[in-house]
């Protein structure tokens, strides 16, 4: 059973433009220009600059909103009003300056590239990937933009147009560790673990202690049908970062080199860490049979399909369960439960089945007809 996914997406911060240092100098200066001319918009964008930089966001608005108000074109102004309202939260507005931001700035890459940011921080995810999209047919390298797009559109259950720019990213920054892990896992979604597995490997080279990278490797050493590889790495994982999915991954390692004894040990921890996941019981229950614990592992399965009925190798390994036990009903019903999931182990256990027993429901088939012998005359 394939151990389930996870992945730490990243996206790359965005670049805040460089301000004037954070000191009390810079800001007094600003005052100072103010006070010899309340209307002159640069220096009230300026004094929201040096505002902002001290960490005082409501003030640097304040002086950003009454620069607009004299220059509305004042396209510095608007960027740090962007900023300091993305900063409190405001992310709708936030977006709407920075849209006027890249309308005033047509041909700016940096400018769309913080629209797709604001975006995606808004919630429109469609408009951030728009917007990166324009980035790089200005600036076709720009790897902060490349990388976004492909984490936005794995967020979005496309990992197949994913792949294109985080490709582009590593070729433009070869070193660049979110890229390789966003990339890696969508590799892995599109059913091509062997080139996860190189990403992978390069990015534990940039990164040993990488949690992630760890669990993703593992569970693509797995789905390549290498749990031997995969242990070492799930043991680094769960090490790094003890998660319920990283437990119970390493649980799903160790059952399939046949160590049932520590993997039910381990998949127990998964289960007591998340005892509504339907999974992580059955893989608990598939260790139990493994052990011949029929019991326990009847139970372990229960649970499992009900919480998840659609768990074709739960339905499939109570069905083993019921067999053992001489229960052939149920282990009938539990088989083509596992058939109708498109199971490819129900084939198997339903010819076991017939081999011991008649499927419920099902009637004996009819003798072949015998010829009547013609009466002696």
């Amino acid at each position: 059973m394939a151990a389930a996914l996870l992945v730490a997406v990243v996206v790359v911060a965005a670049p805040v433009p460089s301000l004037a240092a954070a000191s009390d100098e810079a800001l007094a200066e600003a005052q100072r220009r103010v006070a010899a001319n309340p209307r002159d918009p640069q220096a009230l964008r300026a004094l929201g600059d040096a505002f902002e930089v001290k960490g005082q966001p409501l003030d640097a608005r304040t002086a950003y909103l009454k620069a607009l108000e004299i220059d509305p074109g004042l396209v510095e102004a608007r960027e740090g009003l962007a900023r300091v309202l993305a900063q409190a939260g405001d992310n709708a507005g936030a977006l709407a300056e920075q849209r006027r931001v890249a309308n005033l700035r047509p041909g700016d890459a940096e400018a769309r590239f913080l629209l797709g940011v604001m975006a995606l921080r808004a919630g429109q995810t469609e408009q951030a990937i728009a917007a990166w999209k324009e980035t790089v047919q200005i600036q076709p390298d720009h790897v902060s933009a490349l990388n976004d797009m492909g984490m936005a559109l794995l967020d979005l259950g496309r990992p197949a147009e994913a792949i294109g720019p985080l490709e582009k990213a590593i070729a433009a920054a070869p070193n660049l560790v979110p890229a390789r892990t966003n990339l890696a896992y969508a590799y892995l979604r599109t059913g091509r673990p062997a080139d996860a597995i190189k990403q992978y490997r390069q990015v534990l080279d940039l990164n040993p202690e990488d949690p992630d990278a760890n669990r993703n490797l593992g569970v693509a050493y797995l789905q390549t049908k290498q749990p031997q590889e995969a242990i070492p790495l799930l043991r680094q994982a769960v090490r790094l970062r003890p998660t319920p999915e990283a437990i119970r991954d390493l649980g799903v390692a160790l059952l399939e080199v046949k160590r049932a004894d520590e993997a039910e040990l381990v998949l127990k921890m998964a289960v007591d860490a998340l005892p509504d996941w339907g999974a992580a019981h059955v893989d608990l229950g598939r260790a139990q049979l493994a052990r011949g614990e029929l019991e326990a592992a009847r139970a372990s399965l229960q649970k499992g399909v009900a919480l998840d009925p659609k768990d074709a190798e739960g339905h499939l390994a109570l069905g083993r369960v019921y067999a053992r036990q001489k229960e052939y009903a149920q282990a009938w019903r539990q088989a083509r439960e596992a058939e109708k999931l498109g199971h490819p182990g129900a084939k198997e256990l339903l010819g076991e089945l017939a081999r011991v027993s008649r499927e419920p429901g099902r009637a004996e088939p009819a003798a072949p007809a015998t010829k009547a012998k013609p009466d002696a005359r």
